[in-house]
């Protein structure tokens, strides 16, 4: 295995790449699952670092973990394929019928969601939901008084908790 970079020019070298756009997803990717596993940077650390949600540095990990070489990816599909596909328990399978069928990526979801109606969701699949739903209080939180937010966060703790 070749030598490592510093944890500061990964963090570097992440920022440059999004500066590049859709295109250097994988890249991206790359970088953020180095991160992980060579210095053990958790999601949160890393999102915090490079500017963006937890959840999308979780998404990248297990993207490029799904399908880690290039020849494991359909250059034909976007990375959000991919990224839906590494979702599920069998991600080749599903960006193999993605691309047989010629989806979109909102195509690709319902045929997910259809197929997994009456299965409880994965402790990741569950993560991924709670972290769009915090996601979506933050931004709405940004034109809210101060006290309203204190209200509303009160009473997500108590029904957090079972009160």
């Amino acid at each position: 295995m070749p030598d490592s970079l510093p944890l500061e020019a990964l963090v570097s070298r992440a920022l440059d790449l999004a500066r590049l756009g859709e295109r250097s997803a994988w890249l991206q990717a790359e970088v953020a699952e180095e991160a992980a596993r060579v210095h053990g940077v958790p999601a949160p650390k890393w999102a915090a670092e490079v500017g963006c949600s937890a959840s999308k540095v979780r998404q990248m990990v297990r993207s490029v973990r799904a399908f880690p070489a290039e020849d494991q990816r359909v250059a034909l599909l976007s990375w959000s394929h991919h990224a839906v596909c590494a979702q599920t328990e069998d991600p080749r399978g599903w960006l193999m019928r993605a691309e047989a069928g010629a989806w979109s990526v909102a195509d690709l979801r319902q045929a997910i969601r259809e197929t997994r109606q009456g299965r409880a969701l994965s402790d990741e699949e569950a993560r991924a939901a709670g972290e769009r739903i915090l996601q979506r209080l933050r931004k709405w939180a940004e034109g809210v008084p101060a006290a309203v937010r204190r209200e509303v966060a009160a009473s997500a703790r108590d029904w957090a908790v079972g009160a």
